[in-house]
């Protein structure tokens, strides 16, 4: 089974993403002020963070970074907003598998 943690599970697309999977992997949560340590060794990292807008309108993507910096999953998937171009950025900064999923719950 494989082992998946949900970095911002309690908020709004972090729940959504445990209803999601909780029965069908070996499932762990953090809520976005806790140590990263627990992600470390897992298959999949899903980032459900906030990304507030800056003074200036743009998209303040500073706690998805602290994540892929702080953390060590095979492989990343970010469900937080972030502008277009951001997931090609991060692939070049972190060296890191690293997917993105607009999140659409309505």
């Amino acid at each position: 089974m494989k082992k998946v943690c949900i970095i911002g599970s309690n908020g709004y697309v972090g729940k959504s993403m445990v209803e999601l999977v909780k029965d069908q992997v070996n499932l762990s949560t953090k809520e976005i002020d806790n140590p990263y340590s627990i992600v470390d060794g897992v298959d999949v990292a899903i980032i459900c963070v906030p990304t507030l807008m800056l003074e200036d309108g743009s998209c303040d993507t500073s706690i998805v970074e602290e994540v892929l910096k702080e953390t060590n999953a095979k492989y990343y998937l970010i469900k937080s907003t972030i502008p277009p171009g951001t997931t090609r950025k991060l692939l070049h900064r972190y060296n890191k598998e690293i997917v993105f999923s607009p999140e659409y719950i309505g």
